[in-house]
């Protein structure tokens, strides 16, 4: 004999050791979590600062439009511009439209956004004024004079074009916008490090800038800056080669230059990298905890259980030796242990017999529950044939009933052979025929060697007297077909029998409450789950299915199916057993 101390229970090694194989996974889900988000998170900062630059281009683009109908309006319609054009050089008049005009120009300065120059230039009568922005410097704005002036007179503005160009004054970058009409230039310009101001709030890092794209794409400003990073233009797409920068391209249709914003990437976590830190340093802690209970549960308590019971095993593979040569103490040492040992045996012998005894009592129940349910119908069935003073059919029906009734009153714990059970179903449909002048009739589809196996009584009786039941008064032919065979099940046989009707059957409805209740009494029974509520209805079902599972356990089984106007089948299946022949007598 072997004792062994340590129960199937799970073991707290085991646990400790499964949950530190879910914490690596749960570690690495959180940090891949982390990156995503951190990715997702710098994608919407992303999208979020080029939509800022798009939305300030927009507003740069619209101001310029603004600036060129002023400009175009003022060429064609002021009269002070008339008075000018109409001008010849030998008058002095033009003087004082100029000066007027000048006035209007500032006036209108005052209104817009003061960083604009305004000039007004007319070669043929060499006239020419300025109304300068509050930020420029005299001789800085006499050098964009220079360049736009030279620039006219070699012709580069005869065509209006309403696209501001970019100039290049001393390493100080212009944009300019220069209209003509009849001989009569209107020019504007504003510092582009003014105009463009508002990259100092998208650009967030120290290494991002914003660079002046001219229209063969090569850029005008921070050359240097885009080379080095691998920055490619192509149309409005950008791709850049050293890694954690975004660029953005926009060429808006006022500017004959676009414009190229880089900067880091910059992501603010705030206090999502304190979480993560916080949370790594949690999953240390319970790590480390579990390796430690880990040691300590194997140090000092498996350790010395195995040594314990491996002593314990020794000891007893030897007491018949300690017995016989050993000392008195080792006698007593032997002598618990054997105490110990026949209480350990009487005690699963009592909790065995208590079991039985309780299995006994509740077939007892069940058995007892399903022959009140017989003995209703029966004298209902003459109740009725007294009513119609039928006494010839009262008599036959009596001596069918007094065999019948002796089957039912029966032992319930003991098994009878199908024979005898197919012998009552058939006295049962008898009886019911006799009752309403029906001719229900029950055909037998058995093999011969399986009539002597034995089953729990009133079983298969109790799914016929179902199907007369709920089909009375709706078929008078009632067919009922009884079959039973051998069938093989897992790695052996099983007894397997059918009750199949040709009745009205089951609504789905009814099919699926009838398969729940089978599946609540199997976990019931062999689970020790939850009863079913009691509702009144499939009682006799019910408790056949608790008296197999009760006898057999998992080796029984009980399966329905039907269709509504076909019919219904009740499967049951149950291990062969079959009736021991008393021994034969001596001569």
């Amino acid at each position: 004999m072997r004792v062994k101390f340590l129960s199937k229970r799970p073991s707290l090694l085991k646990i400790l050791r499964l949950v530190i194989a879910l914490l690596v996974p749960v570690l690495i889900l959180l940090i891949l979590s982390f990156l995503y988000g951190y990715r997702r998170s710098a994608e919407a900062v992303s999208n979020r600062i080029d939509s800022m630059f798009a939305y300030q281009m927009e507003q740069v683009d619209a101001s310029f439009d603004q600036i060129n109908g002023y400009l175009t309006d003022t060429l064609l319609t002021n009269r002070y511009v008339e008075e000018i054009r109409l001008a010849e050089p030998e008058d002095i008049g033009y003087y004082r439209s100029a000066r007027n005009l000048c006035s209007e120009v500032a006036t209108l300065q005052s209104f817009i956004n003061s960083g604009y120059t305004f000039y007004f230039y007319t070669p043929r009568l060499n006239l020419s004024f300025r109304s300068s922005g509050a930020s420029e410097g005299y001789m800085t704005d006499y050098k964009v004079v220079d360049a736009v002036t030279a620039d006219i007179d070699d012709g580069r503005y005869n065509y209006n074009d309403t696209r501001w160009q970019y100039y290049d004054v001393d390493g100080i970058g212009y944009m300019v916008q220069v209209l003509q009409n009849d001989g009569m230039y209107f020019a504007c310009w504003i510092r582009a490090e003014r105009i463009f101001s508002f990259f100092n709030e998208i650009i967030q890092s120290e290494e991002g800038f914003y660079a002046v794209v001219g229209e063969s794409g090569r850029p005008l400003t921070n050359e240097g800056r885009v080379e080095e990073l691998g920055i490619q233009l192509s149309g409005i797409h950008t791709t850049c080669d050293a890694s954690g920068y975004d660029c953005s391209y926009v060429h808006p249709s006022h500017m004959a230059v676009g414009i190229l914003a880089v900067d880091r990437q910059v992501l603010d976590m705030g206090d999502a990298g304190f979480y993560l830190l916080l949370v790594f340093v949690i999953f240390l802690i319970v790590l480390a905890f579990c390796l430690y209970i880990i040691y300590y549960f194997r140090r000092y308590i498996q350790e010395p259980l195995e040594f314990f019971q491996g002593h314990v095993n020794s000891y007893l593979q030897e007491r018949k030796f300690s017995k016989r040569y050993g000392f008195a103490e080792l006698n007593e040492v032997e002598n618990a242990f054997s105490a110990l040992e026949a209480q350990v045996r009487e005690l699963k012998i009592d909790v065995y017999e208590e079991k039985i005894r309780r299995t006994r009592t509740e077939l007892e129940f069940l058995q007892n529950q399903i022959k009140p349910h017989f003995f209703v119908n029966c004298f209902s069935i003459l109740y009725g044939m007294a009513e119609r003073r039928q006494y010839d059919r009262i008599q036959e029906f009596c001596l069918i009933l007094s065999d019948y009734v002796r089957y039912l009153l029966a032992g319930s714990f003991h098994k009878v052979p199908l024979e005898r059970e197919l012998r009552h179903i058939q006295e049962f449909l008898t009886i019911q025929n006799i009752r309403f002048h029906a001719e229900n009739v029950m055909t037998e589809d058995v093999d011969e060697d399986m009539l002597d196996c034995l089953i729990p009584p009133v079983t298969l009786l109790t799914f016929v007297e179902n199907t007369v039941k709920h089909n009375k008064f709706k078929r008078d032919d009632l067919s009922v077909i009884v079959s039973a065979e051998e069938a093989a099940v897992g790695d052996g046989t099983r007894l397997r029998m059918k009750v199949a009707d040709n009745g009205i059957g089951l609504s789905t409805e009814a099919l699926a409450g009838s398969r729940e209740l089978l599946r609540k009494i199997r976990k019931a029974v062999l689970e020790g789950g939850e009863e079913p509520e009691n509702t009144g209805e499939h009682i006799g079902l019910a408790n056949v299915y608790r008296r197999i599972l009760l006898l057999y356990g998992d080796g029984a089984s009980l399966d329905i199916t039907s269709e509504a106007e076909v019919g219904t089948v009740v499967t049951m299946t149950i291990p062969i057993e079959r009736e021991t022949p008393p021994p034969a007598l001596e001569s």
